[in-house]
C-alpha cells in the first residue's frame, strides 16, 4: 500500500515577501512535525511512533512507525 505521507506532497506559492508552503501531512500531530533550515535548505521531517496495546500479554499489538524527510531549495 502506497502511503502519501512518505511523498510529502507540496504546493509552493510565491508571495510578495517569500513563499507559502502547503504540505500534505494529514493525520499527523503537529508535535511530530519538525521544520528546520540546513545548509540553505528548508527541511521538513515527520516522525511518528504510535503504539496500541490491549494488555501486557500481547494478544494484540499494533506498532506503526511513520517517518519521512523532504528538503526544499530555491534555485
Amino acid at each position: 500500500i502506497k502511503n502519501d505521507l512518505f511523498n510529502l506532497r507540496t504546493n509552493i506559492k510565491e508571495m510578495e515577501k517569500g513563499y507559502l508552503f502547503e504540505i500534505n501531512v494529514a493525520g499527523v500531530n503537529k508535535e511530530n512535525i519538525d521544520i528546520d533550515v540546513e545548509d540553505n535548505y528548508l527541511v521538513v521531517s515527520v516522525n511518528e511512533n504510535t503504539q496500541t496495546e490491549e494488555n501486557n500479554n500481547y494478544l494484540r499489538k499494533e506498532i506503526v512507525y511513520k517517518s519521512c524527510k523532504r528538503k526544499y531549495y530555491e534555485k
